[in-house]
């Protein structure tokens, strides 16, 4: 069977868009797991105790390391700087597409 070249580039360009989407929901599932891992390594490295959702709290298991706490603390700040846009992004591409019927068939 010959194979048809016309549809050849748009296979091409489809592949491409999920590969770039798969690697995009992989960075945000990273970006939001160090986010926490670092919010809970701000608050060990503190000398704190860890709240658990306000019903009780995990008593603190370590002194006060004040260099490892301001790095935990700048890291935790600046992915929420990278992650709360990438938020705006998504829940405006989503009313955009709930408004306008973009996916729909």
């Amino acid at each position: 069977m010959p194979q048809d070249d016309r549809h050849s580039g748009n296979v091409i360009l489809l592949r491409v868009a999920c590969i770039t989407l798969l690697l995009a929901l992989v960075e945000a599932w990273c970006l939001v797991g160090t986010q926490a891992l670092t919010g809970l390594a701000s608050l060990i490295s503190g000398g704190s105790a860890i709240p658990f959702f306000g019903v009780f709290e995990i008593p603190a298991f370590s002194d006060r390391h004040d260099d490892l706490h301001d790095l935990f603390t700048e890291t935790h700040h600046f992915i929420s700087v990278l992650i709360y846009p990438l938020f705006a992004v998504h829940i405006t591409a989503a009313i955009y597409h709930q408004i306008f019927g973009v996916l729909d068939n």
